[in-house]
């Protein structure tokens, strides 16, 4: 479960839990994650197909506050890919990059897959999909410290801006930090892919996301007061919804 605070005030934007299926390899197969407001109504749904490229997954993202779905697969020939914008109804085609291509949440992947190289300070670069611009922007990541007084576990902590010195100028460097121990990704700060409430805002949330696991989480759910299974029922609702909406699109 992830928590979205506001950068500034510190207020709680939104919720997102993530259900994570492994191959018999013990690698991510496929992801499923519902987007919940404080107020515990889901407003957003995705899925994630790890399957044909660990790093840049097949995504479909619906926000049912625009009545949207956003697809991204991979071209049929080529190493392209397609987005798919079920309000627009417009279709458009990305062709591949030439640094490592990384989709959505594959950032992580592309952590675990170069662990001990960030560990040892390199920088690894590569080219990030920008769906509402539909192309790659290129950034590089490197660890900014290891923080070995952080409580229980040390933490790896990352810096990831983008290559381009104009585009540095404009958006501030995403942060991230990792338990060293188990690879868990616990914080993350920085522009987030979920847009502002308010139909037709067209900015996404700048946030804080912390991260929760296991114990954690359980407890978090306890003190807000969400009966058992509540995280059960909303993965039920949003994916029901999200199918709907993509079979009324796929009707018309």
């Amino acid at each position: 479960m992830g928590t979205a605070t506001d950068i500034e005030s510190g207020d709680d934007l939104y919720h997102e839990y993530y259900r994570v299926t492994l191959n018999p390899e013990n690698e991510y197969a496929t992801a499923k994650v519902v987007y919940v407001s404080p107020a515990g109504e889901v407003f957003a749904f995705k899925t994630l197909n790890y399957e044909p490229r660990m790093l840049a997954p097949q995504l479909v993202f619906t926000d049912f506050r625009r009545n949207r779905t956003t697809s991204v697969d991979h071209a049929e020939r080529g190493d392209g890919i397609v987005i798919q914008n079920s309000e627009s109804g417009r279709e458009e085609r990305v062709s591949a990059a030439a640094l490592p291509m990384v989709i959505d949440a594959g950032f992580d992947r592309l952590v675990q897959s170069h662990w001990f190289d960030l560990i040892a300070g390199e920088t690894i670069k590569f080219s990030f999909l920008a769906l509402n611009r539909a192309e790659w922007i290129r950034f590089r990541m490197k660890s900014s410290e290891i923080d070995k007084a952080s409580g229980m576990s040390e933490v790896l902590r990352l810096s990831i801006q983008p290559e381009n010195t104009f585009i540095r100028w404009l958006v501030d460097p995403i942060s991230l930090e990792y338990d060293l121990n188990t690879r868990r990704l616990l914080r993350f700060s920085g522009l987030t892919n979920i847009e502002k409430f308010g139909a037709g805002s067209g900015e996404n949330f700048s946030a804080n996301i912390h991260y929760r696991f296991a114990v954690d989480l359980r407890r978090y759910l306890s003190e807000k007061r969400w009966y058992p299974g509540v995280v059960s029922k909303w993965f039920e609702v949003g994916e029901a919804r999200a199918n709907g909406m993509r079979e009324a699109v796929a009707s018309e």
